[in-house]
């Protein structure tokens, strides 16, 4: 909004708003992030990996590579 010259801030609200806020904090992994990449025959070590990996992690990006038709199949089984 604006009046006269002055711009006026909408007021943003925080993610708790959107996503809420639980017990389990991340205030000790919040600067980190663990990336892994995977061929088309490496669904199952990725599986391994994340069945291991604790209730609170890091943020968790996955590039995996495979034919379009498996996608789908693999997403749901993730």
């Amino acid at each position: 909004m604006t009046s006269g010259n002055t711009i006026e801030a909408q007021k943003k609200n925080t993610a708790d708003v959107i996503i809420p806020h639980s017990d389990k904090t991340m205030t000790e992994t919040t600067e980190k992030i663990v990336a892994i990449g995977a061929s088309t025959g490496g669904t199952q070590a990725l599986r391994d990996v994340l069945s291991h990996m604790p209730a609170v992690s890091p943020g968790i990006l996955i590039v995996q590579h495979m034919p379009e038709k498996f996608t789908s199949a693999f997403a749901q089984q993730l």
